[in-house]
């Protein structure tokens, strides 16, 4: 099994770790919040890059490649989501007070 260089290790160890705090900042602000949302997001995208790498390492048996791809791919939809969220704020409503009403109607007008 090949071993991984101590720097990429010691990356992905520094890019969890800040993936870990800016997801318990995440889960602690309140909903609509676009910093912790671009924090998240670069979070998201360092780990994913730090997978990525670990990938194109030679000599990986398949299992160990599957799994870092499948992990590289949670990463980089989670940070696009984040993104998202970032740029539109999260939920969509969270800057509205109050959702537009509109009259739906129930029956089909008559025609007399």
């Amino acid at each position: 099994m090949a071993m991984l260089p101590e720097k990429l290790v010691y990356r992905w160890e520094s890019a969890y770790r800040r993936y870990g705090e800016a997801s318990k900042a995440a889960s602690t602000l309140t909903a609509g919040d676009r910093d912790a949302a671009r924090e998240m997001a670069a979070a998201s995208w360092e780990v994913a890059a730090a997978w990525r790498e670990m990938e194109s390492t030679a000599d990986m048996p398949w299992w160990a490649l599957a799994a870092l791809s499948a992990a590289v791919q949670a990463f980089e939809f989670q940070a696009r989501d984040w993104n998202a969220r970032a740029s539109h704020g999260w939920p969509a409503d969270s800057e509205r007070r109050t959702r537009p009403q509109h009259q739906i109607p129930t029956s089909r007008p008559t025609c007399g």
